[in-house]
């Protein structure tokens, strides 16, 4: 998979964000059903239930600012999707164990963290993108995730019949959404660490190099035919003194 071309490597990346997006919106349609039944077992208060529901995104407020101060750095954009989603995974399996009525609560936390990568993603697709395109991008990043919210409850219909043990640990009804999304983040995780490309970083790293829409309309260029493109242009028009830089600029990409 190295000899991809740029826009081969941004379809596959986007493919990774929009399945990403999907888990996320999936998170939110099965988890938030079920959490006051859950939090019945425990006796717990209408407040308490509040204090679930908010926690979520509270934290994801705090990690979206700091994953966004990040990715205006040199923040590794493969790798750092494997830390937050590894929080959406260490905090639904938290969420699914049912020892104690604080961790429904700290689940909920920690997996909160998680959604702050979502403002990597926004980030990373307005490099890539030229401005023709980027919002065709970004509509298919938000179909894909409520496309997860709308299928989302029916999951419902068969996590209900979930009834076996891990131990001390029981997956039932009311831990089975935890414990599920615990297992599709997984899969989301290595999907994006298979398919997602730092394309912002090669970018950077690369002289002369912008990205080209691939619509139907414009060529398409691979990052060596681009900067072989740039730099041929460039000779030609030395020689006859028309011009003395080329048209490609290392301008940064918004």
């Amino acid at each position: 998979m190295k000899n991809l071309t740029f826009s081969q490597k941004r379809c596959l990346t986007v493919f990774a964000f929009c399945v990403r997006m999907f888990f996320a919106g999936t998170d939110q349609a099965v988890i938030f059903p079920s959490i006051w039944r859950y939090l019945q077992m425990f006796h717990a208060d209408y407040w308490y239930l509040g204090l679930v529901l908010s926690a979520y995104y509270t934290v994801g407020i705090a990690s979206a600012i700091l994953v966004g101060r990040l990715a205006d750095g040199n923040m590794n954009l493969r790798f750092s999707g494997f830390v937050w989603n590894l929080a959406e995974i260490i905090g639904n399996t938290i969420y699914s164990l049912h020892f104690n009525m604080y961790l429904p609560l700290l689940g909920r936390m920690v997996a909160g963290f998680g959604e702050g990568y979502a403002s990597a993603i926004w980030a990373e697709l307005a490099r890539i993108t030229t401005e023709e395109e980027r919002t065709r991008y970004f509509a298919l990043l938000k179909v894909s995730f409520f496309l997860g919210v709308v299928l989302g409850p029916a999951l419902n219909v068969f996590l209900k019949e979930f009834d076996f043990y891990i131990g001390n640990w029981h997956i039932d009804f009311r831990t089975s959404p935890g414990f599920f999304m615990a297992l599709m983040w997984t899969l989301a995780t290595g999907i994006m660490f298979v398919f997602v490309y730092d394309l912002s970083d090669e970018m950077r790293k690369e002289r002369g190099y912008e990205p080209v829409s691939d619509s139907l309309s414009e060529e398409r260029f691979s990052k060596k035919e681009q900067l072989r493109e740039a730099y041929s242009m460039e000779s030609s028009e030395d020689k006859h003194g028309d011009m003395t830089s080329s048209p490609f600029t290392n301008n940064d990409v918004v």
